[in-house]
């Protein structure tokens, strides 16, 4: 149990915290990456870079990701994405 006094500074630290950006994950799982990085992979996609080089680059710098598990994820993304803009023009 805890005291009125305890539970009003508890409430206080609550309401500070409320005004502080959320802290950063100090590690992401691979299909938080790949979301993260959408928009540039997309771009890239776009502009005719292969799943393999894309899945090299993410290796390059310490991600195992296969090409076809890129594919699988950024594929959700685009249906999600499509989704998204869908329901804007539907309200």
């Amino acid at each position: 149990m805890i005291t009125t006094d305890q539970l009003e500074v508890i409430r206080t630290h609550l309401a500070q915290k409320g005004n502080e950006p959320p802290p950063q994950p100090e590690t992401f799982m691979t299909g938080e990456i790949v979301r993260a990085l959408y928009p540039e992979l997309k771009k890239l996609r776009e502009n005719g870079y292969s799943l393999k080089v894309l899945a090299r680059v993410f290796a390059e710098n310490g991600v195992v990701i296969s090409a076809n598990a890129l594919s699988t994820y950024l594929s959700k993304l685009a249906r999600q994405e499509k989704k998204r803009n869908q329901d804007r023009f539907v309200r």
